[in-house]
């Protein structure tokens, strides 16, 4: 564990499965629920945060409407790159790599690479 991380299990929990590296700057939100397998590793600045807001009102204060956990599962041998985040609800296959700067909203299936298709289209790589 490089310096600055922080992890709170915020009434949840947070298991780490064996041996990982967490990145300068790492972020572990554990109120649903975190689970990391082995081999695991975050570059710089990653964020894991395992709850959400609701914000079901316009006319009722957000921080009065309660939130959901539903956790987060991230399975063995994966790579995190500097400035992921990985949101409440999401389980990030095993041998899978996700690149710099993505957010991750939804399932990352085993063996993939992720990585922001919106941003390389903006650049023009990806069409």
């Amino acid at each position: 564990m490089k310096e600055n991380c922080n992890f709170d299990a915020y009434n949840g929990f947070i298991h780490i499965d064996g041996c990982c590296a967490f990145g300068q700057n790492t972020i572990i939100h554990g109120g649903g629920g975190v689970k990391i397998g082995k081999y695991v590793i975050t570059g710089a600045n990653c964020y894991i945060i395992s709850s959400n807001h609701k914000y079901d009102s316009k006319e009722y204060p957000i921080v009065l409407q309660g939130d959901t956990r539903k956790g987060i599962t991230i399975e063995e041998n994966v790579w995190l790159g500097g400035n992921v985040i990985v949101l409440d609800g999401v389980r990030i296959g095993k041998n899978s790599v996700i690149a710099a700067g993505t957010i991750i909203t939804k399932d990352i299936p085993q063996n993939t690479l992720a990585y922001d298709k919106i941003d390389l289209q903006k650049k023009g790589i990806y069409k």
